[in-house]
């Protein structure tokens, strides 16, 4: 059900605006929200509604993937991105979107999240092709820690993490993603577009040289454990969250919105 005003949400027995969405936590604070349909009566923010119901997609899909099911994901997913980013306006590509995850650094245009993909889909070939390799679970975890960041106890594991070792891993990770996106600031659309098309298709490439066995096998992340066919179907799932928060972005007109 979709609440777009005092009236729909008075219906939905929520009292107030204050109440906080079970996705994110913070209150619900404005229109339009989205309550579901089953028992419980879930009221969440629309973005983050979207957002779930991605997860939920990508987390079944991987679950039960076969190579062809991640080919046509990758496809759809590149068709997808290439749709929005194309479809912005110059002025939409330029102005800010959201607040970057480092503290003082200007906020992140569109452009900047088109330009952050493409290094996203660099960076799991890279733990990918030290699979097909063959190295060492402790090799492909310590390529996934920004260097020179202090190493926490236990790698591969962030439940394991005390609170400041995950506030360190995420400010490492992103002071990594923000430089990048400082050096291709300047970069064009056409320049972006390339190179995000040159990346998803080595990602192609890269998944026919693993053999079905092998896309079951499980990775070590910084997370947990997933399998090899999980890693290569995430980068369907990591741009259409990319894409929910400029739509968050633009729709709040300010740069309150969270890079992840």
């Amino acid at each position: 059900m979709l609440i777009v005003n005092d009236e729909h949400r008075i219906a939905a027995g929520i009292k107030s605006l204050s109440k906080r969405c079970p996705y994110c936590r913070k209150p619900l604070s404005e229109y339009p929200l989205v309550m579901n349909d089953d028992v419980g009566l879930v009221v969440l923010h629309a973005a983050c509604a979207a957002a779930l119901a991605t997860d939920i997609i990508v987390d079944l899909y991987t679950f039960f993937s076969t190579r062809a099911e991640i080919l046509d994901t990758l496809a759809a997913s590149q068709t997808q991105v290439l749709a929005f980013f194309q479809g912005l306006s110059p002025q939409d590509l330029e102005r800010p979107a959201t607040a970057s995850a480092v503290p003082g650094a200007a906020p992140w245009r569109a452009k900047d999240h088109f330009a952050h993909l493409v290094k996203s889909e660099r960076n799991r070939q890279q733990l990918l092709r030290r699979v097909l390799a063959g190295e060492t679970r402790d090799a492909q975890l310590r390529l996934q820690y920004p260097e020179g960041m202090p190493l926490p106890a236990i790698l591969g594991n962030w439940d394991a993490l005390t609170p400041e070792e995950q506030e360190r891993l995420e400010m490492a990770v992103a002071s990594v993603n923000q430089a990048y996106v400082d050096v291709h600031h300047d970069d064009s659309m056409e320049m972006l577009a390339a190179d995000f098309l040159a990346a998803r298709q080595d990602t192609v490439d890269l998944l026919y040289q693993f053999t079905d066995d092998q896309l079951d096998a499980l990775v070590p992340t910084v997370v947990g454990e997933q399998t090899v066919g999980n890693v290569f179907a995430w980068g369907a799932g990591h741009p259409t969250d990319h894409i929910t928060w400029i739509e968050e972005g633009f729709r709040r007109g300010a740069c309150d919105t969270p890079n992840g």
